[in-house]
């Protein structure tokens, strides 16, 4: 089973979108190579995200010093 077609049973059998898998099981999962760029690949498609870019990092600091920064009530954070 691909990850596309897992993610698909996922969303199907769990309605809350949660994964329960053991940390130790996600530990064995390496975040590098083809495999795992082609697995952040299928995810991305199959939810409607894109990869990240400069100019999208940039609008979401932007974004987050004007709605998010001006209404911190704990200044020592």
């Amino acid at each position: 089973m691909n990850s596309l077609a897992a993610l698909r049973l996922i969303r199907a059998a769990r309605p809350d979108g949660l994964v329960k898998v053991p940390a130790a099981d996600f530990a064995k999962y390496t975040l590098v190579g083809r495999t795992a760029e082609y697995h952040r690949k299928q995810i991305r498609e199959a939810l409607g995200f894109r990869p990240s870019t400069v100019a999208s990092e940039r609008a979401l600091a932007e974004w987050l010093a004007v709605e998010v920064c001006p209404v911190e009530l704990v200044e020592d954070r």
